[in-house]
């Protein structure tokens, strides 16, 4: 893409964009996109203790 001929990005471009990426991902391309899982709320309560656990024992040592 010229850079100087390059459109402004909007909101329109984005949703373009992202249709585009979702077709090929139901197309069966998997490697369109990322898919992430979204912990859940005990998930997260688990890992902000083990972090809250490693901040402590890291400030103990220093």
């Amino acid at each position: 893409m010229n850079r100087r001929k390059r459109r402004a990005k909007t909101d329109k471009v984005d949703v373009k964009a992202l249709l585009r990426l979702l077709q090929r991902y139901l197309n069966g391309e998997r490697k369109a996109v990322s898919v992430v899982q979204i912990p859940t709320p005990d998930e997260e309560d688990q890992r902000r203790f083990n972090r809250e656990r490693e901040r402590l024992i890291k400030e103990h040592s220093a």
